[in-house]
Order: structure tokens, then sequence, then C-alpha cells
């Protein structure tokens, strides 16, 4: 009988000690597939949510509050920017163009920007990749919003349906629903894999307008605007010269650089949650190991029977080599499928709470690596119980 074969049959006879083996694989890849996916996809959607700006400009405060609500829709501003002072920084010799955001409201929970046909122009992610259209069209008048992917997809909405903006960004009761001026939703764009995705876009004059209902037809203040520069080396001459300015206190800081600051601010939780991923591989091969040690006690008679018919300890010790190979392949597949259900299941709730967009690759480099270690830990880990085994033989083998 060959090796697979006895090997295979083995298998077949121990079916509840084989499933749990796998389910302990699975669990342990699982989590640590699903740990390292929410890690990556939080630092893809922070670094890659917007490029090719040069200054974000605000009121005047703290520089990570104004990157976390004017970027990532987190928080909201201690204070607008007059229109008239946005105009004039808006036509600066030394500025090639602009974009707008304002912000306050909010649609069943996402967050709504009030700007202009600039933003769909000139905003980067990803960097060089521009927003487009997946259907319908941009908003040209006050009553017409364009959508995220996600928001279309978690509200199944589609175009020519309405839209109620909600003062607040809250979901709780105490809020102010605008029943009365409804808009029409005109056009979805495409998935970005940032925060863009959760996301409601409406003219500034359609934002300004539910605040001030029919007083005029003109934004009166936003919360804060993007810009590039005509020439980089102008960049830091001018976020001087912004947050210097007297008419109007306001504040310009590097997107870069205040990246760079909320990295190192989060650091301590990165680091946390990459001990997370360690402990929990490192109890799953330690629960391999035991389980499949554990096993050789009750197979003490299997392993008499092996011998007796003339199998070798060596032989003996490669069929339990061979079992914990197979075992650790097929919980690593199984582990890969549990961990894109649980992905599936938290990315709903991920863009709800934080506007996290998960990556939702069917298979993706990462995971390949993750699969390539827990199969070289199986490997690892099945030596144990294989010399074991082999020691048992030799063993009973001299004592007969």
């Amino acid at each position: 009988m060959s090796l697979i074969t006895l090997t295979w049959k083995s298998l077949l006879s121990r079916k509840w000690t084989v499933w749990l083996c796998s389910l302990s694989v699975a669990l342990t890849l699982s989590l640590v597939l699903t740990l390292q996916t929410i890690k990556s996809s939080s630092e893809d959607s922070f670094t890659q949510t917007i490029s090719q700006v040069d200054l974000l400009v605000g009121a005047r405060g703290g520089q990570l509050q104004l990157l976390l609500f004017s970027v990532f829709n987190m928080g909201s501003a201690t204070n607008n920017i007059s229109i008239e002072a946005y105009e004039k920084w808006k036509n600066h010799k030394s500025i090639e163009w602009t974009i707008p955001i304002s912000l306050g409201d909010s649609f069943k929970g996402f967050r709504v920007v009030g700007t202009n046909l600039d933003f769909f122009k000139h905003y980067r992610f990803k960097k060089d990749q521009s927003l487009k259209v997946e259907s319908g069209r941009l908003f040209n008048q006050e009553a017409e919003v364009v959508l995220g992917s996600q928001v279309a997809k978690a509200l199944k909405l589609k175009l020519n349906d309405q839209a109620i903006i909600t003062h607040g960004v809250t979901k709780g009761s105490g809020v102010v629903h605008h029943d009365d001026e409804p808009f029409q939703v005109v056009g979805i764009l495409e998935p970005t894999g940032t925060v863009l995705d959760s996301s409601v876009y409406v003219t500034l004059e359609g934002m300004d307008h539910l605040h001030h209902h029919h007083d005029n037809d003109h934004a009166k203040s936003i919360s804060a605007f993007y810009l590039r520069t005509k020439n980089r080396v102008e960049t830091l001459q001018l976020q001087r010269e912004i947050n210097e300015w007297k008419t109007e206190p306001m504040m310009a800081i590097l997107p870069g650089y205040a990246l760079s600051e909320l990295w190192n601010n989060l650091s301590y939780f990165e680091n946390i949650l990459q001990l997370m991923v360690g402990l929990v591989a490192l109890f799953g091969a330690i629960t391999l190991v035991l389980l499949m040690t554990l096993t050789l006690e009750s197979r003490r008679r299997e392993i008499a029977i092996l011998r007796s018919v003339g199998a070798s300890p060596r032989l003996v010790s490669k069929v339990i080599l061979l079992e914990t190979l197979i075992l650790t392949v097929f919980g690593s597949l199984l582990g890969l499928v549990m961990s894109k259900v649980m992905l599936i299941v938290l990315n709903q709730m991920m863009i709800d709470k934080i506007g996290l967009v998960l990556s939702s690759s069917l298979l993706s480099l990462q995971d390949l690596q993750f699969i390539l270690v827990a199969l070289i830990v199986g490997g690892i880990s099945s030596l144990i119980p294989s010399y074991l085994s082999y020691q048992r033989s030799l063993k009973e083998g001299l004592i007969r």
C-alpha cells in the first residue's frame, strides 16, 4: 500500500479528529487574514484617499482635526471660512486650482459633502486616478445629488430616487430632516476603495440653501478647501502667507506631513494589532501540535497494527507528517473562505462607523503570503508528532 493511500485511509478513519484539527487551522488563519486585511485597508484608505493636493486650508485650529474632517469625513470643523476669503485665495497668482468643501449634513448616516464641479475635475486618489461616474451624470442644479458607490449599494438607491438630507451627522432622534426640500439622485460614482465611496455630493449652493433657505442662491461660507500650486517650490511660501493672513484666521497644512503625524499617533494601536496577529498565529501553531500529539495516544492500536504488518517506524512517522500537512492545507483553504465571509460581514459595519472600505479582492498577494506561512508553520509543527510517533514505533518494535 502506498504512502498516500495509507495516509488517506488513516484520515478517513478519524473524521472528527480531522475536522477538529482543520477547524483549528482555519480559525487561526481566518483571524490572522481578517486582522491583517483591516490593518492594510486602513493604511491604504488613509494614504491613498487624496493625492496631488499641496495644501489643505481651513479655519485656524488643529492640523489633525482639519485633515480628518476635510479628507476623511471624520469630526467637524471648529469654524467656517467666509466665501469672500475663499475667493481671495482662489485667485492668488501662485494657485493653479482649488476645490471648496462644505460639511455639516448627512444622509441616513453617510456624510454629505458640498462642493462644485472642480472636485470631479481636479480630485485625485491612489496617486493619479480621477473620479468617474458609473451611471448618470454630475450635478448641475441645487436639488441634485451624486452618490458614492457604497452609499448607493447600502441604501439600494438608483437614478432619479429622492434623498432627504439631514442636518447634522448623527442617525439618532432630534436631528432636523429637510423633508420639504428633497434632492434627486442624478449620478452614482465608480468604486474607489476609499472614504469617497461612502460620501454624498451636492452643490455648495444646495448645501447652503438647506441652512439659509431662500435668502440667496450663493454659498456664504465653506468648511475648507484644497489647493494645488503652479510651482511646488511656492508651496511653503504660500502656506506661510495663509497662516499669517490678518484679515481672517486661517490655517494651511501639508497633507503628507499631517498624515505622517497621524500615523505616528496611531503607531501604538498598529503595534498592538501586529502583536495580536502574531499571538493568534502562535496559539494556532501550538494548538495544532497539541491536537496531533494528543491523538497519538489514542492511535496506539493503529500504530501497533501497522508495525505488525511490517510498516517501519520511518513509514509510520511519514504518515503522521503527511496527515498534518494535509490538515494544514485543507484548514488553510477553509480559513481563506471564512476570512472572506467575515470581511463581507464586517465591511458594511466599518463603512457605517468610520467610513473605511475593506479590501474585497477574492485572492490577494497578501493572502497567498499568509497561506504560505501557514503551510510552513504547519510543516514545522508536524515534525513534533511525527518524531514522537517514530520514537514510539521504534520502541514498541524493540520490545517485541
